[in-house]
């Protein structure tokens, strides 16, 4: 990883997982990480070396581990695409090396590595933006490889310290022209692959030093001030997990140092910031089993819990997170209640819309379930004492049924009863009863369970088998009983996985899950219309979540947080939507008829509807006088009709105060039913009219007053879902 100085970005390439070497560039802007996609980039690899020519403005990649062995090619990235230079002279292929630039000499300085025989070099190289050029140096370190370098800007030096062997203790400094070993009784464990680089603000080099996890579960900072070597003491609620052979460089446009993945015997990807002061981090660790809801009354998404699955290694015991995020405004914010759930995982949560609070039921810690009850009220999380509460489990089913204005809770797993449940449980802000209906779907724990809003019921598919085998079933709760429903399609069967509900759209998205009997997460995307499923052709990435997510009712996309690669997980953010998404508002303002102020009739969508294409588009104007005859004016303009401006006043044709805000290039006309007028517009189905922009005004008579008034106005654009 390098800064890039031109365009204050990070820049990460490649990498390697532990099973796959990478070829992916990514860029990081202090709040996400967002791919560059170019045209062409470097192969695949690991170990490599990158460092920012400031004088001609490139990021310089060199070499690398790839599929084939130790690279020696040569890349230029300028921020936006990557081009291959081909010099006169090109340095050993290897990998394991380290680069940095040297302001005083305009150049870039290799040193080291590991060579295509498994041989350890000591060879000084420069680049000068057309050629390497070897330089030939005594004294020089020993041959190494993993080891760090970084230039001091306040003192015009590379520092290098650590690699293998073990050397790794002891300090050089290259002024350009010679290297010279510096002796500090004070220094970093010895240590390889500890990355390293210049804190401009602070004036000092920095070095994350790599401890393993048997040493260490925190990892120890290091400053360099040109002399000596000195520990950072870190501040803050946040640590620093350890790690080695993550990616460290300094963002000079906000004056933090930025530090991305590394390798605890599991690889990460957890991306965080040091101030000077503390370590923080801005996205949650990548973790399996966590759980979000979506808090429609502050417009975030909650994220808690989870097996911590950024440095534990598989062959360790699991650590339960108790973390507590927020998704809000595109990015993640950490909170710090001053209560929260123990640290679990595979819980209940559901966001209660009716009480403003998210209900967290269960889960798992360690090999014990839980049967506590907590609610989070956007600050602060509390513990609900209850008589009555479902036993203990973990992977329930649980969504907020807004119909009846109830949270629901349906199966799971029980250890102490060794095996799954087949329980309806309700909450209704207070207390939990089970509810007894005739029929219920058979025992399971792991279903998908959401609520479709547009017709009333509570939606729940598959499941995990346990005693008896469950089948790709689809199941509705209407609050009494359930019902089986049988569609003509459905997913296979599966357990886990994302289930909500996206309401402009109307459809219940299901993404992933883990397939009966398979070993790895499956990564298609469906969606339930109410009567059937529909498997979606993604456009783009497929994502295959690790069963957090919820619909984001501000970007109206299903969000996902932590992503499955064959058995890794990763703390990546993805949504979900329509690639032309169905909208509609209002503007301007109606002017006031026989009731006065009271009586301004308004132009509105009726029950959510949107301007999906083959659809209906249902309007609705109230309040109006009784039973009038209204007119439906609608228009592709809002500044133009005929040859006159827009909004034009309509005082001249007797209409004190009222304005036209639309064209009038189609007329619809219509009768109201007391003091209501509906319209149900046939949106096209031909795919050319998506995206088609128009617009609407209603107008009606008015026995007293104006003569005839009219309403606001809505602008639309067609979508396809």
């Amino acid at each position: 990883m390098a800064y890039d100085l031109g365009n204050a970005r990070c820049v990460l390439f490649g990498g390697f997982d532990g099973s796959v070497r990478m070829a992916a560039t990514m860029l990081w802007d202090g709040q996400q990480w967002t791919a560059a996609n170019p045209a062409v980039e470097p192969p695949p690899r690991g170990s490599h070396a990158m460092a920012y020519d400031l004088w001609r403005g490139r990021v310089v990649l060199f070499g690398g581990f790839g599929a084939g062995g130790a690279l020696g090619d040569t890349w230029l990235w300028n921020g936006t695409i990557w081009s291959q230079a081909f010099p006169a002279h090109v340095p050993a292929a290897r990998g394991g090396h380290a680069m940095a630039y040297s302001w005083l000499t305009g150049r870039t300085v290799m040193f080291g590595g590991s060579l295509a025989s498994n041989a350890l070099t000591n060879d000084t190289w420069e680049w000068d933006g057309t050629d390497w050029t070897q330089r030939l140096l005594a004294p020089i370190p020993p041959a190494r490889s993993g080891h760090a370098m970084a230039y001091d800007l306040q003192r015009n030096r590379v520092v290098l310290f650590g690699g293998l062997p073990d050397d790794s203790a002891r300090t050089w400094l290259y002024d350009g022209s010679t290297w010279t070993a510096v002796a500090t009784p004070t220094h970093p464990p010895a240590a390889a692959f500890a990355p390293m680089t210049f804190d401009f603000a602070a004036a000092r080099t920095l070095l994350q030093s790599s401890l393993a996890p048997a040493n260490a579960s925190v990892t120890s900072l290091w400053s360099w001030d040109g002399t000596s070597w000195s520990q950072v003491p870190p501040a803050g609620a946040l640590a620093l997990p350890a790690r080695s052979a993550g990616a460290l460089a300094y963002d000079f446009a906000r004056a933090r140092t930025v530090m991305f993945g590394g390798h605890d015997l599991v690889s990460r990807g957890d991306t965080w910031e040091w101030d000077g002061t503390a370590w923080s981090t801005s996205m949650p660790f990548a973790r399996t089993d966590a759980r979000l809801a979506f808090d429609t009354a502050r417009g975030a998404a909650l994220l808690f819990g989870g097996i911590d699955a950024s440095r534990v290694p598989t062959t360790q015991p699991p650590v339960f997170l108790a973390d507590t995020w927020e998704w809000r405004g595109g990015a993640w914010h950490y909170l710090q209640p001053a209560n929260a759930p123990s640290g679990r995982a595979a819980f209940g949560i559901a966001y209660d819309a009716a009480r403003g609070v998210t209900v967290l039921f269960g889960g798992v810690r360690s090999t014990s379930e839980l049967a506590d009850t907590w609610e989070w009220n956007g600050s602060n999380w509390n513990q609900r004492a209850t008589s009555v509460q479902p036993l203990a489990r973990q992977r329930p089913a649980m969504t907020f049924d807004a119909a009846r204005q109830e949270v629901v809770l349906f199966g799971g797993f029980s250890t102490a009863l060794y095996g799954s449940l087949q329980d309806t449980w309700t909450w209704n802000g207070s207390a939990w009863t089970r509810q007894t209906p005739g029929v219920q779907p058979s025992v399971r724990p792991g279903a998908a369970f959401a609520f479709d809003a547009a017709r009333g019921r509570c939606v729940l598919f598959s499941g995990m088998p346990m005693q008896t085998a469950v089948s790709n079933d689809t199941w509705e709760w209407d609050g009494t009983n359930w019902i089986a429903r049988a569609p003509a399609h459905a997913p296979s069967a599966r357990f886990g996985g994302v289930f909500a509900y996206d309401a402009p759209r109307r459809r219940t998205v299901l993404v992933g899950g883990f397939p009966v009997g398979g070993s790895h997460a499956l990564d298609e995307t469906w969606e339930w219309d109410g009567i059937d499923w529909t498997q979606r052709v993604v456009i783009g990435p497929t994502v295959t979540p690790s069963d957090a997510g919820a619909f984001d009712t501000i970007a109206n996309r299903t969000i996902v947080f932590g992503t499955l690669r064959g058995s890794a997980a990763y703390g990546e953010t993805w949504s979900y939507g329509p690639v032309n998404p169905a909208s509609i508002a209002p503007f301007g303002a109606g002017c006031a008829g026989s009731a006065g102020s009271a009586g301004v009739p308004v132009l509105r969508t009726d029950g959510g509807s949107l301007p999906w294409l083959g659809d209906t588009l249902a309007l609705a104007v109230e309040p109006t006088s009784a039973n009038p005859l209204v007119v439906l004016a609608l228009g592709f303009s809002r500044t133009s009709f005929g040859g006159a401006a827009l909004p034009a006043s309509l005082d001249p044709i007797g209409m004190a105060g009222c304005t036209l805000l639309v064209s009038l290039d189609e007329l619809q006309l219509g009768v109201a039913n007391g003091t209501r007028a509906d319209f149900a517009l046939s949106v096209p189905t031909t795919t050319s009219f998506v995206g088609l922009q128009f617009f609407a005004q209603a107008a009606l008579a008015d026995a007293h007053g104006n003569p005839t008034v009219v309403s606001n106005a809505l602008e639309g654009r067609i979508g396809n879902r």
